[in-house]
């Protein structure tokens, strides 16, 4: 008896093991060779799993009763307080801190709004926006000033140059009454280091996707002009230019040679992506994640010799205009104490009136008593084009109505001054030019007539003026200058 339980109990071992390993012999044959399915079940499966959480989330963000949705977002955090920086859900549970952050700081509780954020920022260390965040409202609560400031000044000094921690640091210097040390924090973030390495993704045929076909790589220097030279050894039919992080620049005449010919990648059909492009011309502003695309008909043959080229001329600037224009700054700038440095203040001011340009221009229309509204406008952002003392704009606004008077909306930036060199009323083959800089102004509001620039002296600058007659208006093309 006791020998045919031990030839059981092994027959049963020799069985239970062929079963292990026919289950991953099984295993090893289908991950080998059936890897769509293995990934089919685990998203499925990820997707079950997170979907339900984002359900939720989702749904308490539509609740209208402030104090429910706090509620809410508590116990959601309560539930996942065991997810962890790394974790599928992370993106969640930020989510939650930065709502609740929020909620209270549009209740006025600052100090709430402080802890939440801290929150945030602990679960996240490696989230600058959160720490930048967590500054600028430090900065806000009675007494927690200097640790604001300190906050933002050592993101500031781990990360010279970055758009989000320079402007913070910027602002609240400006908002504590410290124009001078917001303009020193922009001052030094002009001159800090960047990245110059660009990314170049290309189409064959299954669309552009940055992690997918694509180089790395930094420009060589011909002239005034940034060089890439490359093979690519399957037939293109599309390029994609992703600048470094952050880029904030003009690109002039950026184009594709290939075989003798040459693609203008800044074409009225370009694609992009947190990025303005013109005739010839694109312009970067220190947002994240800029890209210029363009796609065309004949595919260039597979290892032809491909070059890529544009002249890039930074302009950092544009990056911190949320900064240069603090009504505090601009104050300073033209009002500085006498012992301020003459040529750093003049580099400052042709800064702001550059990086002005940032905002959009704004037209409104109308036709007898029919007042200006939001449905007789149009908005226009222009590529900045850097002078010696300012930079340059020019605009083409569609309207196809009839009006006889115009209303023009400034960018905001006080100090700025905007010299119009053309603004001609299109009707047709007919063009009716306007001299804004003698024109009669009607109810101008944030705005003066100084030396024949209009100056921005207050926010929401705009004027309007009467056109000689009636017109029936198919667009309205203008030029100029900011100083």
């Amino acid at each position: 008896m006791r020998r045919k339980h031990l030839q059981l109990l092994a027959h049963g071992s020799r069985a239970f093991l062929l079963g292990i390993c026919g289950i991953a012999g099984g295993t090893a044959a289908v991950w080998t060779w059936k890897p769509d399915w293995v990934d089919a079940v685990d998203d499925a499966c990820v997707r079950r799993y997170v979907t339900r959480y984002r359900e939720r989330f989702d749904a308490i963000s539509r609740e209208a009763d402030a104090g429910r949705k706090a509620r809410a977002f508590e116990a959601l955090l309560d539930e996942l307080a065991w997810v962890r920086r790394q974790d599928r859900l992370a993106d969640i549970v930020d989510q939650c801190f930065a709502q609740l952050s929020a909620l209270a700081e549009a209740g006025n509780d600052l100090t709430a709004a402080v802890d939440w954020m801290t929150r945030r920022v602990e679960f996240d260390d490696h989230d600058l926006l959160a720490a930048a965040r967590l500054g600028a409202l430090e900065c806000r609560v009675p007494g927690r000033l200097d640790a604001g400031l300190q906050r933002l000044q050592q993101l500031v000094t781990a990360y010279p140059g970055h758009p989000t921690a320079v402007v913070a640091l910027a602002t609240a210097q400006a908002d504590a009454g410290r124009p001078a040390d917001a303009a020193a924090t922009v001052q030094q973030a002009l001159g800090a280091l960047r990245s110059n390495l660009w990314t170049i993704s290309w189409d064959a045929g299954t669309g552009i996707h940055r992690e997918e076909r694509r180089v790395e790589t930094v420009p060589m220097r011909e002239g005034d002009e940034q060089v890439f030279r490359f093979r690519i050894a399957e037939p293109l039919i599309g390029l994609a230019v992703f600048p470094p992080a952050f880029h904030s620049g003009l690109l002039e005449q950026p184009r594709l040679e290939h075989g003798g010919a040459a693609i203008e990648l800044a074409a009225g059909n370009a694609e992009t992506f947190q990025l303005r492009a013109a005739a010839g011309r694109a312009a970067t502003t220190g947002e994240s994640g800029p890209a210029l695309g363009l796609h065309w008909d004949t595919p260039i043959p597979a290892d032809t010799p491909l070059v890529l080229r544009w002249r890039d001329t930074p302009l950092p600037e544009l990056a911190y205009a949320d900064a240069l224009l603090h009504p505090a700054v601009a104050a300073w700038l033209d009002h500085a104490p006498a012992g301020a440095d003459p040529q750093a203040l003049q580099r400052l001011r042709c800064c702001r009136a550059r990086a002005a340009l940032v905002g959009g221009f704004q037209l409104f229309w109308s036709s007898g008593d029919t007042p200006f509204s939001g449905e007789r406008h149009a908005t226009a952002r222009t590529v900045p084009v850097p002078l010696p003392d300012g930079g340059a704009f020019a605009l083409t606004v569609p309207v196809a109505a009839t009006a006889d008077r115009v209303r023009v909306d400034l960018p905001d930036g006080v100090g700025v001054g905007y010299a119009f060199t053309r603004f001609d009323v299109r009707c047709g083959d007919r063009v009716v030019p306007i001299d804004l800089a003698s024109v009669p102004l009607l109810l101008p509001h944030g705005v003066e007539r100084r030396d024949g620039r209009l100056v921005v002296t207050d926010g929401d600058p705009y004027f309007a003026f009467a056109l000689p007659e009636p017109l029936r208006i198919d667009r309205i093309e203008c030029a100029g200058a900011s100083r």
